[in-house]
């Protein structure tokens, strides 16, 4: 079994930059993504910084099991500290291209976390480089090429 490289991936999946044209969408309406967008923000714990998801991350418990004190709302799994809601720190995504990517890329992108718009628009992070070499790409691709060993 041949596996998929993060280059081949990239070429397959992503369709055209359009960038430009998003931006000057934007600029006549900014609110358009406000409805539109998954994952334009991203909710880090105040204590370690890191990010996750605050739907995901209430249990109201400890990890040990234990009932949540009742000053606290939340739990780190990163750093293990409670927290309140008030607490946690939201960031806006730093979008610097937009590119039209296949359907089953934005899947794929979804459950990583990334910017989403539409449904086909994949709000890339970071620019300078060719997408095969973003990081979320070379997860992506150790994800499905072990799906595919799985199968196999």
């Amino acid at each position: 079994m041949t596996k998929l490289t993060e280059q081949k991936y990239a070429e397959r999946m992503v369709i055209a930059n359009v960038t430009y044209l998003i931006e000057e969408l934007l600029g006549h309406d900014p609110e358009i993504i406000d409805d539109r967008a998954i994952n334009l923000t991203t909710t880090t714990c105040p204590h370690c910084g890191e990010p996750f998801n605050a739907d995901d991350h209430y249990s109201g418990e400890t990890d040990e099991g234990e009932p949540l004190p009742d000053d606290f709302e939340y739990q780190c799994e990163v750093c293990g500290q409670m927290f309140m809601e008030d607490e946690i720190e939201e960031e806006f995504a730093e979008i610097m291209e937009w590119l039209i990517v296949d359907e089953s890329m934005i899947r794929e992108l979804k459950a990583q976390g990334e910017v989403v718009l539409d449904n086909r628009y994949w709000g890339r992070r970071c620019t300078g480089q060719q997408p095969y070499m973003d990081d979320v790409i070379k997860r992506i691709v150790a994800n499905i090429n072990e799906r595919m060993e799985q199968q196999y």
